[in-house]
């Protein structure tokens, strides 16, 4: 059993989540951990540099600038399209899943709903702020040889361009009406 987050260690890690203002976005509980290999390509640099070398129980704040989280905004990634093709009742704020014609899936939120057109945000909602994490050790575990294999050839067959982001899953899918955890 490792002592501290290092390379080829599991780590188990809860964490909050808090925007620019330093308003709560998720928090989700222990059961909801997010669990990677340390040291893989599993993980964003930042993150991997915030906790290594800490202990079960053990915690940290770290912000992170917009090029380290989410991204820089992308005035590009606001579209238009015909308000039909939203869900009747559609209102601005409103997020949709889409997907990609790559497969990949993209979330939309409603900037604006005029003459029959809607416009559409597919920046991540947090893209371009500053964001402050609260991490913790939960638990900590060697990686068998399956688990590093696979993480290895994971990152082989992984787009060179797309940075692997293992809170990005869970955050996009956030229910905005409340901070995950808190209902």
């Amino acid at each position: 059993m490792p002592r501290s987050v290092g390379p080829e260690v599991v780590v188990r890690l809860e964490y909050r989540l808090y925007d620019e203002e330093e308003e709560l976005v998720e928090a989700p509980g222990p059961e909801e951990a997010v669990e990677f290999i340390f040291g893989v390509g599993q993980a964003p640099l930042a993150l991997e540099r915030a906790i290594d070398g800490l202990r079960v129980g053990q915690s940290r704040r770290v912000q992170l600038p917009p090029v380290q989280a989410f991204g820089p905004r992308d005035e590009t990634a606001l579209i238009s399209v015909e308000a039909s093709e939203l869900p009747e009742g559609a209102a601005p704020g409103d997020e949709f899943e889409a997907d990609r014609e790559d497969g990949q899936t993209v979330f939309l939120r409603v900037v604006e709903l005029e003459d029959g057109v809607a416009q559409l945000d597919a920046n991540h909602p947090l893209a371009g702020q500053s964001i402050t994490l609260e991490l913790q050790v939960l638990e900590l575990r060697t990686a068998t040889a399956a688990e590093l294999e696979a993480a290895q050839l994971a990152l082989a067959e992984a787009d060179d361009a797309e940075v692997p982001h293992v809170l990005a899953s869970s955050l996009l899918r956030r229910d905005r009406s409340t901070p995950s955890g808190s209902a």
